[in-house]
């Protein structure tokens, strides 16, 4: 990178060049008049401006032949023709009043357009992929007062100011970039400082513009990923990749028995510290991997006893934060964030490993696809912090206070989404504790009151309790940042429409609900059903009952090179709720599981989730068992197991047929191939 000019050099520069236009514009010698100096003609004039605007134009066009190029936002390179057009505008006016004064009527429409065009400037949003309000608001919302963020240039301190969250007192809530001088634009010994001075404050923020051709985002990432761990590596558009980076003492190597996780075995692993405050404070997590490691995913969860996930962080390629060690081995060093809002209480550090490129993650032991690491004690934190530091996706503007409470935001439903009639709708909201000790004006127990709203203003389903039992509103600190989990389950006799989606805390005991804060708009659409029973290949006779709630009559099995597809035919006795999953096991007859499909019901049709079935409805589900090869017309003995069961508990509804209880699964035959 080639040194920047300093700026008393650029200031020299501009004063050169005022002196040079100063001396270009002093008086000169009169020129004698030419009383017979001729007006150019508007003939004259028209040639000129269209010789002047189409000569540019298709030089334009015929390079662009040659060498096209169009730069993102080149449509900024048309004010260069806005001269000329201004003068073709202003020729037609003279022109036109030469002849009458009421062309001047046309100034009306070309002034109406004027005004549109400047409120459309500012009212039409443009480079939506290049929009830095996410990634002021991620920074402030995971951020903390220590935090530092790096810009590179003055510009980016421009969008912080303009979109930073402002304290009462007129400040911007930290943290807030300052620009790098002119001269810390390459990498230097006094760069380097820079961040180990920010690194021992705290967290160091870095959203690299990549979109200049300079290597300098390049060489601070290089020495931050040698010095300290990263904690975020989020792209926010093709141009911009936010890390961030924090310096934690390396963790006490943990003794754990060698994991495997599908093709890849975790040989080691170490987490500190064991206690943190729910205030965006980082945990070191220290990785050791064994295997083929090439093209999976890592996928880190905060979970707690109930299995849900409260924080999450997921990289891939795994090995994306490897550090040299001994050949066969790769040694990560990382760290995860514990974000404001959690109920101090335990939770687990689990982990899973996946195919790159996708969500699924490969089953460890007991079946789970997370294994747990170690054991969190989340406290509260020290001293209240600024509600701005709750991770909400959609923020309420303003907050809605209620009850003592003040909903700052909500996450889990994105507005205007389609969702089925017979699932569950999950959501956070992001609450802040208004009441003070002492304060006796306020009723101490809350519960949450949960509603959909249809078109016509009818409230069509509610849910009122309280998600946190353990951790109840009389017991929060003044100011305390407060993340509730909820769930609303649409009935499976919901009609297809439009509906809102409304949250309010009331006391408890108290049925009388004020003013709910509306959250989101949703569409809900209602499943088709049949009533018509289908022919299965083989009929189960008698079939088998699945708890209280379907009947298993038939299945229908189709043999692939690679696969197995299978399609079970059930009758509704009642909706399943919470919507449980099918699981279909091929089983040889030792016990070995060979081929395995888990999920939730599905059917040519789509998703067909158990709490949208309905009595006397027949559907056929479909699964497709993937195998390690072709099954012999040799094997015997095959056996598919078949299920239902909750996936936050891995409980499996019984089994019974003519009454009569048979296990937790359905034995299936499997038959021998037609010849």
């Amino acid at each position: 990178v080639a040194p920047q000019p300093s700026l008393a050099a650029l200031r020299l520069a501009g004063l050169v060049g005022l002196a040079a236009l100063g001396l270009a514009w002093l008086p000169t010698p009169p020129a004698e008049d030419k009383p017979h100096a001729l007006r150019p003609s508007t003939h004259q004039t028209a040639s000129a401006l269209a010789t002047f605007t189409l000569l540019p134009i298709a030089a334009g066009y015929l390079v662009n032949l040659r060498l096209p190029f169009f730069p993102p936002g080149g449509e900024r390179l048309l004010l260069t023709v806005l001269p000329l057009l201004l003068l073709w505008l202003a020729c037609g006016l003279d022109a036109g009043l030469q002849r009458t004064r009421t062309a001047a009527l046309l100034l009306i429409p070309l002034l109406l357009a004027a005004a549109a065009g400047i409120a459309t400037f500012y009212t039409l949003p443009r480079y939506v992929d290049h929009d830095y309000r996410p990634i002021v608001r991620y920074i402030t919302q995971r951020g903390r007062d220590a935090d530092t963020v790096i810009a590179l240039f003055p510009w980016q301190v421009g969008y912080w100011r303009a979109y930073g969250v402002r304290l009462p007192n007129g400040a911007w809530l930290p943290p807030q970039p300052a620009p790098l001088d002119q001269d810390a634009l390459v990498w230097s010994p006094a760069l380097a400082a820079t961040l180990d001075q920010a690194l021992q404050r705290g967290t160091v923020w870095f959203p690299a513009p990549l979109s200049f051709g300079s290597t300098l985002p390049g060489e601070i990432e290089t020495y931050l990923a040698q010095v300290a761990r990263n904690a975020e590596n989020h792209w926010f558009s093709p141009t911009t990749r936010l890390s961030a980076w924090v310096q934690q003492p390396a963790p006490l190597p943990a003794t754990v028995e060698p994991i495997t996780l599908g093709p890849v075995t975790l040989a080691a692993s170490a987490i500190a510290p064991t206690t943190v405050a729910a205030a965006n404070l980082p945990v070191a997590v220290d990785l050791t991997w064994q295997g083929d490691t090439r093209d999976l995913h890592v996928a880190l969860r905060l979970v707690d006893a109930s299995g849900h996930i409260w924080a999450h962080r997921d990289y891939e390629p795994l090995g994306s934060f490897a550090q040299p060690d001994r050949a066969g081995t790769i040694h990560e060093r990382l760290a995860l964030l514990v974000p404001a809002g959690l109920p101090p209480q335990p939770y687990t550090l689990a982990l899973g490993v996946g195919p790159r490129g996708s969500d699924q993650l490969f089953p460890a032991a007991g079946g789970s696809d997370l294994t747990p690491l170690a054991t969190l004690q989340i406290t509260a934190p020290p001293a209240p912090l600024s509600s701005a530091r709750l991770p909400a996706q959609t923020l309420l503007d303003p907050p809605r206070a209620s009850a003592g409470l003040r909903l700052i935001g909500f996450d889990g439903i994105p507005p205007n989404s389609t969702w089925l009639a017979g699932t569950s709708l999950p959501l956070t909201l992001f609450v802040q504790n208004n009441l003070m000790p002492g304060d006796a004006s306020q009723p101490l127990s809350r519960q949450l009151w949960l509603g959909l709203r249809d078109a016509r203003d009818r409230t069509v389903t509610t849910w009122t309790g309280w998600p946190l039992p353990n951790y109840p509103v009389e017991s929060w600190p003044a100011a305390a940042l407060v993340q509730l989990p909820a769930a609303l389950d649409l009935p499976a006799t919901l009609e297809t429409g439009d509906y809102y989606v409304e949250a309010a805390f009331v006391p408890s005991g108290d049925a009388a609900v004020g003013a709910p804060a509306l959250l989101a708009p949703i569409r809900v659409e209602r499943r088709a059903i049949s009533h018509t029973r289908a022919v299965p290949q083989t009929v189960l006779d008698p079939p088998a009952q699945l708890g209280t709630h379907a009947l298993l009559y038939g299945y229908t099995i189709t043999r692939m090179a690679d696969r197995l597809l299978v399609e079970l035919d059930w009758e509704v006795i009642q909706t399943l709720w919470p919507p449980h999953n099918i699981f279909v096991h091929l089983v040889a007859p030792d016990g070995t599981l060979l081929a395995q499909d888990d999920g939730p019901p599905m059917t040519a049709a789509g998703a067909a989730p158990t709490g949208s079935w309905l009595p006397s409805e027949f559907l056929r589900t479909q699964h497709t068992l993937p195998l390690a090869g072709p099954l012999s017309s040799e094997t015997t003995g095959l056996t598919l197991q078949v299920g239902l069961y909750a996936p936050a508990t891995q409980v499996r509804l019984p089994v019974s047929v003519n009454g009569s209880p048979a296990g937790d699964a359905v034995l299936l035959p499997l038959p021998a191939p037609a010849n």
